[in-house]
């Protein structure tokens, strides 16, 4: 995962994160994190939430057998808006 503001591509830091998978469990949570976060996660679907400043941005990826996903979430402003 990689945050930036959008436009200037500066890394963002200071984000809370969340993982569940495709049933909805919890399966990671990260306080604070970034600019660049690295997990490991088994093959799947995976709803990702992340906050910053009280906006909270989600994706969902799946994950395949022997692959590598990069999902970058970008903010508007210096302040954090999206």
């Amino acid at each position: 995962l990689v945050f930036a503001h959008r436009g200037s591509c500066e890394y963002v830091s200071d984000v809370n994160v969340r993982v569940a998978d495709e049933r909805g469990e919890e399966v990671a949570r990260l306080s604070e994190t970034g600019p660049i976060v690295l997990l490991d996660l088994p093959q799947g679907t995976y709803q990702i939430t992340v906050t910053r400043d009280d906006h909270a941005l989600a994706r969902a990826i799946t994950v395949g057998p022997r692959t590598r996903r990069q999902t970058v979430f970008y903010w508007s402003g210096v302040n954090g808006n999206r």
